[in-house]
């Protein structure tokens, strides 16, 4: 270990960072893979060494995130957000993300994707909100974990949109069943709100949600007309770092 110790830290950044890169442009790396990595990494009694394998585990690899996941209850699941501020990568998929008829319904309703990733700039009215599940009051205790994630170079989200309402007169856009006035009407809700966690580089995919009648189940389809284009570009706009 004598010649490793000579090493700068740099450089020994660099050798770990070769060894501990899992994740490809393609596949990052999902929470079951971290899991495992871990453990392996934390092996050694090697104070310096872990700190170090640590830092370049978490600044090398893009990570998963999910939100509102149909088939869990968990709500998020996220890295470790004691090693956030080492992460340049996040690749997010937000499901869930229900069509309403207020701002209200998409911020102060359970379970819908959105109220983890936007944050309202106007103040909500609880009696504005015409779903049935509903909270009372809006804390902003559900995007906290935005700040965890500082250093962000590349951020790719993916929203999934899905039509709560399931209207039988709506006129719905050929490319993906979705309501068009109810896609027009999201649109509108979005320029009141704002997202904490910002990149340099943002890449947005925004498709409809299409659930399957076990309820558990869904496709993923991007709308061929392009109805979903003014959501993914406000989503991009809000998420690219100011410079």
């Amino acid at each position: 270990m004598s010649g490793w110790q000579r090493l700068p830290t740099e450089l020994k950044l660099e050798v770990l960072s070769h060894y501990l890169h899992f994740s490809s442009d393609s596949v990052p790396v999902q929470k079951r893979l971290h899991d495992l990595a871990i453990p392996y990494m934390l092996s050694t009694k090697n104070h310096e060494f872990v700190t170090l394998s640590l830092e370049a585990y978490y600044k090398t690899n893009t990570f998963a995130m999910h939100i509102a996941e149909l088939k869990t209850s968990n709500m998020i699941s996220h890295p470790p957000a004691a090693y956030g501020h080492f992460i340049q990568h996040l690749e997010i998929t937000v499901e869930n993300c229900g069509i309403g008829r207020t701002l209200e319904d998409l911020l102060l309703t359970p379970r819908l994707g959105w109220r983890y990733l936007l944050t309202p700039t106007r103040w909500l009215n609880p009696h504005m909100n015409t779903f049935p599940q509903k909270i009372t009051s809006y804390t902003g205790i559900d995007t906290e974990w935005q700040s965890y994630f500082p250093n962000l170079k590349h951020l790719k989200i993916t929203v999934l949109v899905r039509d709560m309402m399931q209207e039988p007169w709506e006129i719905r856009c050929a490319g993906c069943d979705l309501p068009e006035q109810g896609v027009r009407k999201l649109g509108e809700f979005l320029e009141d709100t704002e997202m904490g966690i910002t990149a340099t580089r943002v890449e947005v995919e925004v498709k409809a949600m299409l659930v399957m009648p076990k309820g558990t189940e869904f496709k993923a389809v991007e709308c061929k007309w392009g109805c979903l284009g003014r959501l993914k570009g406000q989503i991009e706009e809000m998420a690219l770092r100011k410079k």
